[in-house]
């Protein structure tokens, strides 16, 4: 008997051991994950603070940060968090009534998303016939915003280049005004497309145009 419950102790005395055992590792690692983020989120206020007026560099050094607090977050996961931090009130593309049917409204202008394919000729002038162009993105917000609507990490649409100007976050100007763009935020890059292929494509007008 009394063998018998010396044996139980032991058992109990190990399985307790165990568990403190696993304890520990779990608040080290507790430790180390709260201190990271905890650290990763005083750099991300002080960058924030300092570099409120470019939204490049905020959303680039949000991603950095997010990347090293959340080193298993996936590129998708972070490209969405990335949308919703720095879009607060945005509209994502839904319909609205001051724009035609089957347009969508971001920040009081009206876009189009084609189903079929055209020529970039071709899709110009069906958005011209329709009171509106070809999309021209002149801003990384815009960039951003157009990419919430299409809810695509790689697609290929016709823009218009012609009225754009040449800036940083494009990086490139070109004659030809078929475009190849990778929707997403951590793989967005701008490549030409020949003009004479059928694609999809993107209309833009303002509301005070399309009603």
């Amino acid at each position: 008997m009394l063998e018998n419950r010396n044996n139980e102790l032991n058992n109990e005395k190990k399985d307790l051991e165990e568990e403190r055992d696993r304890l520990k590792m779990m608040l080290r690692g507790l430790n180390k994950s709260s201190l990271r983020i905890l650290t990763s989120g005083l750099l991300l206020l002080f960058f924030l603070f300092h570099f409120n007026n470019s939204f490049f560099l905020r959303k680039n050094l949000f991603i950095f940060v997010l990347q090293a607090s959340h080193p298993n977050t996936s590129e998708s996961n972070i490209s969405y968090i990335v949308c919703l931090f720095f879009l607060p009130g945005q509209s994502d593309g839904a319909s609205s009534q001051k724009c035609p049917a089957d347009w969508r409204e971001i920040n009081s202008r009206c876009y189009f998303l084609s189903s079929e394919q055209k020529t970039w000729g071709e899709s110009r002038k069906y958005c011209q016939r329709n009171g509106s162009d070809l999309v021209v993105i002149d801003s990384e917000q815009e960039q951003v915003l157009i990419f919430l609507m299409v809810k695509n990490s790689y697609i290929l649409y016709y823009l218009n280049l012609n009225r754009l100007h040449c800036t940083v976050w494009m990086g490139i100007l070109t004659s030809c005004s078929g475009l190849m763009y990778h929707f997403n935020p951590l793989k967005a890059n701008w490549n030409d497309a020949p003009c004479g292929q059928k694609r999809r494509w993107l209309c833009e007008t303002d509301q005070s145009t399309s009603s």
